[in-house]
């Protein structure tokens, strides 16, 4: 049996797609700081820049972890596709991910081992932390915010139902601000083929959590692509995240437990706040009213349904998409 001292017990997992000029920082992060008992699974998601190169160099620069990486090289099939490879080949108590183009705090390491604590009595379903937003300019300057995305602050102990309406009212779906107990993913896949894959699985990750270890400290950089989806989104992006929506709302209508019920029902109703963002930048704020209305409508009976209290900005928007709309616009010209 192998010493528990020697044993993995993290595996981090990185999908990267034509970010040549941002995956040798990422993997520097990571790579300086684990230790044998970590795995490192990065996956090639058929990039056509010299990102696979880039890997390759840096991993090179670390010959006493590379034992301990294994890269996998496939065909573009999205970010989906690629973090499922990788959780396929999972062999370790614990999973985090990181995209290609963040990185990990200096102290990153040296806090989720605090927070594990022993990590192989897998006392904690999820580690959790805050995160920093990383914007960097054109001529080399950079800026830094913090991103408050742990409902716990500093926490350790179980998760309650009120814990769950935050986590829901929070809506922090990025699936690389948490370590994850392995076994939550036995039966949970990112859904293939489709994008904002982050907002439609960890919510269910949340339903087979049971306990949380977490910190206030931000212990991931992440940086904002100005190219993104969520700036320049395409009408199929728009069918993803309704797509999205609809399964969660399905899932609360077979579950048997009001309580996850409730947070499924929440969740859906604050994703249509990222919607009404997602419409408004593809079709404008007035042509989205229509679209957001809808949904709105077809998330009423289900609110009244399980008595879900919305937040105040989210009962706006089913109020009114037009004057939601309107005091979005007024923000953006501030």
């Amino acid at each position: 049996m192998k010493n528990r001292d020697s044993q993995s017990w993290l595996t981090v997992i990185i999908a990267a797609y034509n970010v040549q000029d941002y995956i040798e920082q990422s993997l520097r992060s990571v790579l300086s700081q684990i230790d044998e008992r970590v795995r490192l699974i990065i996956v090639n998601d058929g990039s056509r820049d010299d990102t696979l190169s880039v890997i390759e160099q840096t991993v090179a620069l670390f010959p006493d972890r590379q034992d301990h990486v294994q890269i996998v090289d496939q065909e573009n099939a999205g970010p989906s596709e690629a973090r499922n490879r990788a959780l396929d080949l999972l062999d370790t108590p614990y999973v985090t991910f990181l995209d290609g183009d963040d990185f990990w705090a200096q102290e990153y390491y040296a806090t989720v081992l605090d927070l594990v604590e022993e990590p192989f009595s897998e006392r904690y379903d999820l580690l959790e932390f805050n995160a920093m937003e990383f914007r960097q300019a054109d001529d080399g300057t950079s800026s830094q915010e913090l991103l408050t995305f742990n409902s716990f602050e500093d926490f350790r102990g179980e998760i309650t139902s009120e814990k769950l309406r935050e986590i829901a009212i929070n809506s922090k779906w990025y699936i690389w601000s948490r370590v994850y107990r392995s076994a939550l993913f036995e039966k949970l896949r990112f859904p293939r083929g489709e994008r904002y894959e982050d907002l439609f699985l960890t919510p269910f990750v949340y339903l087979e959590a049971r306990t949380v270890s977490a910190t206030r400290a931000p212990l991931v950089y992440y940086r904002v692509n100005f190219g993104g989806i969520v700036t320049n989104p395409t009408q199929s992006d728009i069918k993803d995240i309704e797509s999205h929506i609809r399964s969660h709302l399905k899932h609360a209508d077979e579950c048997g437990n009001n309580a996850y019920k409730s947070f499924l029902v929440l969740a859906a109703c604050q994703t249509l706040l990222y919607y009404k963002i997602i419409t408004n930048n593809y079709y404008g704020y007035t042509r989205s009213i229509p679209l957001i209305r809808a949904w709105g409508r077809e998330l009423k009976p289900l609110v009244k349904r399980h008595q879900v209290q919305l937040p105040l900005k989210t009962r706006l928007l089913f109020v009114s998409p037009e004057l939601s709309n309107f005091y979005t616009w007024l923000k953006t010209r501030r």
